[in-house]
């Protein structure tokens, strides 16, 4: 008898796995439609019906937070700028569990489609809309943000590496020392311990400034987190270190002297370097926010630490 059960629970692994797969591949536009990516597939369902106690051993034994981190994980790669709280994604994947467990899949899928759905609406005024990640070679994004490899002094860190870490492995391929974080990869760059004369080198290419742009542009707290830790970043750099960021930060900058210094915290020194944007980089990020701000985001920022 246990051998059967341990069989259908294989199954329902094989068949959620594939279904997981499909929805992983739908849009997020789609979620606000009854009909949306989270609708599960008849053969699914026939199995859970067919076993009433692999089923339950199944939900009981059930990967909350690996499940919570995938479900994370799709939504920001489709909504880069949703900020999703991991203990929230838990609670979702925890309720969806007992009713899928009382009720069946289909309706765990339904209150998980409607509770994730009131989430993405609920940060942007009630829409459902979709700003997807990009990933560029590791030759244009240094040409954005205007460095030379022969500039680019180790270590260095890559805050939005991406899934495939392009920059890091080629800087690393070269010899020079260089991490990378992103949210992809579990990380928070918000969290991350930059220290304190540490980087000869800190880049992000459409990652940390597009962000704190998109924050600085709407109501709440978030920009004063992001604000925190560009400071952060700063003060992270050695001497003749640079911070490059991508786009530019032009509610900041037109504080900042652009030829000349930046007196920072602790005393330290800084030039400001603004350099132009090429002509093909338009990804869909910038456009929505031009397109929502009006702001003429043409340029990439260099921070150079002199002191």
């Amino acid at each position: 008898m246990r051998g059967n059960e341990d069989t259908a629970t294989a199954r329902l692994d094989e068949l959620f796995a594939a279904q997981v797969l499909r929805w992983s591949q739908r849009s997020l536009v789609e979620l606000g439609a009854p009909a949306g990516p989270l609708v599960v597939d008849a053969g699914l369902r026939a199995a859970w019906a067919e076993a009433p106690e692999a089923t339950r051993a199944w939900c009981a034994a059930a990967d909350v937070v690996g499940w919570a981190r995938a479900l994370r994980r799709w939504l920001q790669a489709r909504q880069q700028f949703l900020v999703v709280e991991e203990d929230a994604v838990r609670g979702m994947v925890t309720r969806a569990l007992r009713c899928a467990e009382a009720a069946g899949p289909a309706e765990a899928a339904e209150l998980l489609r409607k509770e994730l759905t009131a989430l993405v609406r609920g940060q942007f005024s009630g829409q459902v809309v979709e700003v997807v990640c990009s990933e560029y070679s590791p030759g244009l994004q240094l040409r954005v943000l205007g460095l030379g490899l022969e500039e680019v002094r180790g270590p260095a860190l890559d805050v939005g590496c991406g899934e495939r870490r392009g920059l890091v492995s080629e800087l690393c391929g070269r010899g020079i020392s260089a991490e990378g974080i992103d949210r992809v990869h579990g990380d928070d760059w918000l969290r991350y311990a930059y220290g304190i004369d540490r980087w000869g080198t800190v880049v992000s290419h459409h990652g940390f400034s597009l962000h704190f742009l998109h924050h600085h542009l709407r109501p709440g707290a978030m920009a004063l987190s992001y604000a925190r830790v560009y400071m952060d970043i700063l003060r992270s750099l050695r001497v003749g270190g640079v911070f490059a960021y991508a786009p530019g930060l032009p509610f900041i900058e037109a504080m900042l002297p652009g030829d000349s210094s930046l007196h920072g915290p602790s005393g330290l020194n800084y030039r400001v370097v603004r350099v132009g944007l090429p002509a093909e980089v338009d990804t869909p990020a910038l456009r929505a926010l031009r397109a929502d701000t009006g702001l003429a985001i043409d340029h990439a920022t260099q921070v150079w630490r002199r002191a």
